[in-house]
């Protein structure tokens, strides 16, 4: 099941949902099943990716599309919520309280950012839209279970090769071009480059330690989406842990230093 099949299952119109799908680039769902781990790491801009396609926003509020844009958005918070649900519950049955809260905030942001602009009209918020979403959340669900195995050296050499200290690294010494995949995480050590890069992976840091104690779950469910993403934003390194989650940071820190020597 994707989001097209889905829409024509609930009576939207192919072509308008077609339109919909390509402005808002698949949505918040597909974001997340295409993401590397920390996958929560995708909702850091929560709910941006509706707001920057602002200009869209009068043909998304047209009969037909406005049906079809409400229907990607509660895809995509049945997908997260559904998912922190689940997960701490077992359950797929989430209440459609929590759902309707998230679709409130979404549509609001939506409101605001097209009143900054002077655009109307824009997309409003209808009548639920009535559909099994469960597949969408299973989806994503195994998505986080793949996270909470993942191998901490293996997932920190493939992110070291692919970031900015690894780019500059390669500029500044010709035998960094060289360096492997396997070996990012010590070549990134060799150049005494260890902590930049903690501090500019710090919050995938966060997030996959988040994912794994749940504490970002717990936060989404009770509080909602950008309050789970705000504890992540606001999250610091602590010498001395004094939760699971921090305790969770330093051991993903431990195995990140421990990997990168040459000892």
């Amino acid at each position: 099941m994707d989001y097209i099949s889905l829409a024509e299952r609930v009576g939207i119109d192919k072509e308008k949902a077609v339109y919909v799908y390509k402005r808002m680039n698949g949505g918040y769902y597909l974001l997340l099943y295409y993401s590397k781990p920390p996958i929560t790491y995708s909702l850091e801009d929560w709910p941006l990716l509706y707001l920057k396609r602002r200009k869209h926003y009068p043909k998304l509020a047209e009969p037909g599309y406005n049906e079809a844009f409400q229907l990607l958005v509660t895809l995509d918070v049945y997908s997260i919520v559904g998912t922190s649900y689940f997960l701490l519950h077992g359950d797929h049955n989430v209440p459609y309280t929590l759902i309707e809260r998230e679709m409130k905030e979404v549509y609001e942001a939506i409101k605001q950012a097209a009143n900054q602009e002077s655009l109307y009209p824009y997309p409003s918020m209808g009548e639920p839209i009535e559909a099994d979403f469960t597949g969408f959340v299973n989806d994503v669900v195994e998505k986080r279970k793949r996270d909470d195995e993942e191998d901490n050296v293996k997932l920190f050499n493939e992110i070291a090769y692919n970031s900015e200290v690894m780019d500059n690294l390669k500029r500044s010494y010709p035998w960094a071009k060289t360096i492997s995949e396997e070996k990012s995480l010590k070549a990134v050590s060799l150049a005494n480059l260890l902590d930049k890069f903690l501090e500019e992976v710090k919050e995938k840091i966060f997030y996959l330690a988040a994912e794994r104690t749940r504490i970002f779950d717990k936060i989404l469910v009770e509080r909602g989406i950008r309050d789970a993403v705000y504890f992540v934003k606001k999250s610091d390194i602590k010498d001395s842990p004094t939760n699971e989650f921090e305790a969770e940071v330093l051991r993903i820190i431990k195995d990140i230093k421990s990997s990168s020597s040459y000892l």
